[in-house]
């Protein structure tokens, strides 16, 4: 009876290791963004989009619309990874990179128009491929 019990108790630790050690690893897969307003207002790609937070009381919880920047047009993997962050991407908005004299709009680096919350710009600020953030007006 003693080993019956003993056998029991072993397999209860190792299926509670079991479970311990697939919650820590999807712990460690899960993004955390700890985000300010300050970090926004720090930031050179995404600062000048500060003052329009602040004049319209936005909160971290708030959505905006945003208008990123890119040398090139972003690929499919990388509209991906944007929408995995949280930023949703107007597909349809795509405006290629111009040169002044080709348009009166023009800009060197192309746009998409996005939606997000505040706090998901802070995502954006490590992404090589975002040469700038600004909000859409």
């Amino acid at each position: 009876m003693k080993k019956l019990a003993k056998s029991k108790l072993f397999w209860f630790a190792v299926a509670y290791a079991c479970i311990l050690a697939v919650a820590l690893v999807f712990s460690l897969q899960v993004e955390h963004y700890e985000c300010t307003l300050e970090d926004i207002a720090e930031d050179k790609k995404v600062n000048n989009i500060w003052h329009d937070i602040i004049s319209q009381d936005l909160g971290l919880e708030d959505e905006i619309t945003i208008v990123l920047y890119f040398e090139e047009k972003p690929t499919d993997y990388q509209v991906e990874q944007l929408e995995h962050l949280g930023i949703r991407i107007d597909r349809e908005s795509w405006y290629p990179p111009t040169q002044p004299w080709e348009s009166s709009l023009g800009h060197p680096w192309g746009s998409y128009f996005a939606h997000t919350k505040v706090i998901d710009i802070c995502k954006l600020i490590d992404l090589e491929f975002v040469k700038l953030v600004e909000e859409s007006r």
